[in-house]
C-alpha cells in the first residue's frame, strides 16, 4: 500500500504505479522540505533543480500522449534500465501544488519515455571498458554508438521523427486564455483619491468581469495572469497594454522564484508608459479610477483629452491695499483655476470631472500642496518686491503673469558657455583628474551647474532671460568629443565631468576657439571678440595701429605680433588673464611681424612698401586708412607697365633702346621709392643711364638734396669726365682722399 491516497490528481494516480514505494516516501519529503526549485522553458517542458549535496536535475516534457523524464542521479543513469526515481516524483509533487494555469490539466501520458541525463564522458568511460573499444549491450543507450549521415534521419526512424515533429509543434489556433473566457472584460484602474499625489508614478490595477445573463457583469475580480497567456488573450489593446505593464518576462535560471512568471494585479508605470497604458484603455472605455467607497469602488469609465498638455502659471494681480497670487493650468486659450482638478498625479496627469489630461511637468503638485486647497493667497503691496524675488529665487519658475510695477527685464541672449577646470584637493591618483564645472552666461546672468528651470534669473538686477537647454546640452555634449568622462563625486554625491591633465592644452585651444571662456587650474583664458585695425601716414612712413579686444580689455598690436614671432597661442592680459589668439588670426596676421618695425606702440612700414603693405592689408578685413595711404595706393594699382625713356634735351647723346627701358625702370622705382638694382653685363653702358637719370632728376629741380655715387677710388675720373660729357649741367663734387673733411662741408 501506497503511504496516501491521490484521488483528486489523476496524473499522479495514472503515474503511481510506475514508482516503488520508497520513491514515493523519499520523493514526498523532498518536496514538503521545499529543496525542490522548479521553473518552465517553455510552455510544454519543466526544468527542475534539486537544492542539497549533491544536487540533482530533472526534466518533464510533454510530447502529446508521451511523458519524457530525465534525471541526473546515478539511479537513473543505468541506460540499461532507467527507473524514475524520488526526484521525479518530488518535482511532479511540486508541480502540481503550483499549477495556477492548467499546465497538467487534461494531460492524461499513455507512454512513460525514459531518458536519462547522463554525466560528461559517461559513455567513453564505459566503452575503455569493454574489449577492443566495443560497448556491450546493456550499456547502449537509444542512439548512442550508431553513426548516422548529419541532417538525414534513417528510413527506419522517420515515422520516429515525424512523431517528435508534431510533439514540438503548436498548431495555429485563435487566441484565447483561460483567464479570460469570452464574454468577460478586463479592467483597467487608477488607484487614486481626490487631492495631490506627488509621486512621479502612478499605480495601475488590472482587474477582471464575468458577463452575466441579462448583459449585466459581476463585480470586478484582480487579474493574476501567466505571462505566458499575454499573447493568448484575445483582445489585441490587451495584449498590448498587459505587455506594457508587465514588462517582458523574468528569465529564471539558478534560483527560479516559481513554476511560472506570474504577473501582479498591479504595477507602478510612469512616463511614456504610463500615457500609452492609459491612453490605450481609456480608448476603450475600460479605464477607471479606486475611489474606494463599499457601494461602488470603481468610477468612470475616465476618458482621455488628446489636446496639449497644460501648463502651470502663477498669476499675481493687484488688489485693493496689495496683491493676490492663484495658480493656472492653461494652454492656448483656455485656463483653469488649479484647484478645478479632481486629483493631480507627479506622473504628469491631473484629472477634470472625467477626463485625464496632461501636464508639461509636474509643477502643479508642489504648487496645489503649498496652497493646501485655498484658491488664492493675498500679498501686501510693500511685499511686492520681496514677493517677485522668491517666485524667481525658487529651484523650478512657473510662467509667471505679473503687474507692471513687479515685471523683471527680460533680456534675449544665447548661452555663452563656460568651464571651469581644477585639479582635486586630495587626489587619490598619481595623476589626478581634472575635475570640471560648466556653466553658462546669458548676457550678465549667470547659470551656474547644475541649475534646473527653464529661466536664468539675476534678482538683484531684476533681470531674466530665457534659456536656450538644447543648446545648452550640445555644449555639454561636445565636451565628451574632446575627451571628457563621465564620473561620481563621492564627497559631493553628484556626477561630474574629469579630464586627463595630458589633453589639457588641446582642449583649452579647442574650447577657446569654440567661444567657450575657459578657467584652467586658477588660469583664465579668454576668446578674442574683435581686431581693431587702422592706418595712418606720417612725414615719411606709415604707421598701422592695431588692438585685440577680449571683453573690456585689449591686447596692443606689437604685443601680438611679438607673441606670434615667440611661437606663442595666448597674449597676456592687463588683468593676468590670458587671450587665445585663434588659428585664424595667427594665419592672416603673421606676415605683419615679418615686414613692420614696432616703434612705440605701432607697426611701422616705410613708404617704399607700399606694395607690400597694400597686399597684405588686402588680404584682411576693411581696415580705415588715410588719404595718403589711399593716393599711394590708388597710383600703384593704376600702374600698368615699365615704359622706355628718352633723356631730356640737356643730356648730351643717345640711349640705345636697352638703356632707355633701364631708364624706365629706375625712375619706376624713384617713382614708388622702391629700392633696385641696375644688373646689366660689363660694358653696356650703366653709367650712362645712371647719369641720364640724375640729369633728369636735376632738370626736374627736386628738392631732395644731392645724389650720392659711392666708386672705387680707380672709377672716381671715370665718372668725372663722364658727367662733363654727357651731363655738363650736373655739378659733381669728389669727396676723395685721406685729408679730406666732413661730407656736409663738400656739398654746400
Amino acid at each position: 500500500m501506497h503511504p496516501r491516497s491521490y484521488s483528486r490528481t489523476p496524473l499522479l494516480e495514472i503515474l503511481l504505479p510506475v514508482f516503488s514505494v520508497a520513491a514515493v516516501r523519499r520523493g514526498e519529503e523532498l518536496a514538503a522540505r521545499h529543496t525542490c526549485l522548479v521553473t518552465i522553458r517553455p510552455i510544454t517542458r519543466v526544468e527542475a533543480l534539486l537544492v542539497g549535496e549533491p544536487q540533482r536535475r530533472v526534466e518533464l516534457e510533454q510530447c502529446e500522449r508521451v511523458l519524457r523524464v530525465s534525471c541526473s542521479c546515478p539511479g537513473f543513469c543505468r541506460p540499461s534500465r532507467p527507473r524514475p526515481c524520488e526526484h521525479v516524483w518530488a518535482t511532479l509533487l511540486r508541480t502540481i501544488e503550483q499549477d495556477r494555469s492548467g499546465f497538467w490539466e487534461g494531460f492524461e501520458p499513455a507512454e512513460l519515455d525514459l531518458q536519462p541525463i547522463l554525466p560528461p564522458g559517461y559513455l567513453d568511460q564505459r566503452q575503455s571498458r569493454g574489449r577492443d573499444g566495443a560497448t556491450s549491450r546493456g550499456d547502449r543507450v537509444r542512439g548512442a554508438g550508431r553513426e548516422r549521415v548529419p541532417g538525414v534521419a534513417e528510413p527506419a526512424e522517420w515515422r520516429s521523427l515525424m512523431k517528435r515533429l508534431k510533439g514540438k509543434m503548436r498548431g495555429e489556433r485563435v487566441p484565447h486564455s483561460a483567464r479570460v473566457l469570452p464574454g468577460s472584460e478586463v479592467l483597467y484602474t487608477i488607484s487614486v483619491r481626490d487631492g495631490v499625489h506627488a509621486h512621479s508614478a502612478i499605480e495601475v490595477k488590472v482587474w477582471r468581469r464575468e458577463r452575466r445573463k441579462g448583459g449585466s457583469y459581476s463585480s470586478p475580480k484582480p487579474l493574476r495572469i501567466d505571462s505566458f497567456e499575454i499573447n493568448d488573450l484575445p483582445n489585441p489593446t490587451d495584449r498590448l497594454v498587459l505587455g506594457l505593464l508587465h514588462g517582458g518576462d523574468h528569465l529564471q535560471s539558478e534560483v527560479p522564484r516559481g513554476l511560472y512568471a506570474w504577473t501582479p494585479g498591479s504595477f507602478t508605470v510612469s512616463g511614456d508608459i504610463a500615457r500609452e497604458v492609459l491612453k490605450r484603455a481609456a480608448a476603450e472605455k475600460r479605464l477607471y479610477r479606486e475611489c474606494g467607497t463599499k457601494g461602488d469602488p470603481l468610477e468612470g469609465p475616465l476618458t482621455w483629452d488628446e489636446g496639449e498638455p497644460w501648463s502651470l502659471h502663477a498669476v499675481v494681480r493687484p488688489d485693493d491695499g496689495g496683491y493676490r497670487m492663484h495658480a493656472e493650468l492653461r494652454r492656448a486659450s483656455e485656463s483653469r483655476l488649479l484647484t478645478d482638478a479632481r486629483f493631480t498625479s507627479g506622473a504628469g496627469f491631473w484629472l477634470l470631472e472625467n477626463e485625464l489630461h496632461r501636464l508639461t511637468d509636474d509643477l502643479c503638485v508642489a504648487w496645489q500642496l503649498a496652497f493646501k486647497g485655498a484658491r488664492e493667497v493675498s500679498v501686501p503691496k510693500r511685499d511686492g518686491d520681496e514677493l517677485v524675488k522668491l517666485l524667481f529665487g525658487l529651484p523650478r519658475v512657473p510662467e509667471l503673469e505679473l503687474p507692471e510695477e513687479l515685471r523683471f527685464q527680460e533680456i534675449v541672449a544665447t548661452p555663452a558657455p563656460r568651464i571651469v577646470l581644477r585639479k582635486p584637493e586630495r587626489p587619490a591618483m598619481s595623476k589626478p583628474m581634472l575635475r570640471a564645472r560648466v556653466g553658462f552666461d546669458y548676457g550678465e546672468i549667470e547659470v551656474q551647474e547644475g541649475a534646473v528651470g527653464r529661466l536664468a534669473i539675476d534678482p538683484d538686477r531684476r533681470m531674466i532671460a530665457r534659456r536656450d537647454l538644447n543648446l545648452e546640452q550640445r555644449h555639454e555634449l561636445r565636451l565628451f568629443d574632446l575627451g571628457f568622462r563621465a564620473a561620481f563625486d563621492a564627497k559631493e554625491r553628484r556626477p561630474q565631468l574629469e579630464l586627463p591633465p595630458a589633453r589639457l592644452a588641446p582642449v583649452v585651444a579647442a574650447l577657446v576657439a569654440e567661444g567657450w571662456k575657459v578657467d584652467a587650474d586658477g588660469q583664465v583664458y579668454r576668446t578674442m571678440d574683435r581686431f581693431d585695425l587702422s592706418l595712418s601716414s606720417g612725414v615719411d612712413w606709415f604707421d598701422l595701429q592695431g588692438a585685440a579686444v577680449y571683453g573690456e580689455l585689449t591686447a596692443p598690436l606689437p604685443e601680438l605680433l611679438r607673441a606670434l614671432r615667440r611661437g606663442e597661442r595666448t597674449v597676456r592680459l592687463g588683468d593676468g588673464t590670458l587671450g587665445m589668439l585663434p588659428e585664424e588670426w595667427l594665419r592672416k596676421y603673421a606676415r605683419l611681424a615679418a615686414f613692420g618695425r614696432e616703434m612705440e606702440g605701432v607697426v611701422r612700414f616705410e613708404p617704399r612698401q607700399v606694395g607690400i603693405l597694400d597686399a597684405l592689408l588686402s588680404a584682411l578685413p576693411e581696415v580705415p586708412t588715410d588719404a595718403r595711404f589711399e593716393k599711394a595706393r590708388a597710383r600703384l594699382r593704376a600702374f600698368e607697365r615699365i615704359a622706355p625713356i628718352a633723356p631730356g634735351e640737356s643730356f648730351k647723346g643717345e640711349l640705345r633702346v636697352y638703356q632707355q627701358e633701364a631708364l624706365g625702370w629706375l625712375r619706376f622705382l624713384r617713382d614708388f621709392e622702391f629700392g633696385g638694382c641696375l644688373a646689366d653685363d660689363m660694358g653696356l653702358g650703366k653709367t650712362v643711364v645712371a647719369l641720364a637719370l640724375l640729369e633728369e632728376r636735376r632738370g626736374a629741380r627736386r628738392k631732395n638734396g644731392p645724389s650720392l655715387v659711392v666708386v672705387p677710388n680707380s672709377l672716381v675720373f671715370n665718372w668725372q669726365s663722364e658727367a662733363a660729357a654727357f651731363a655738363p649741367r650736373l655739378r659733381v663734387t669728389a669727396h676723395v682722399g685721406t685729408g679730406r673733411g666732413p661730407l656736409s662741408d663738400a656739398l654746400v
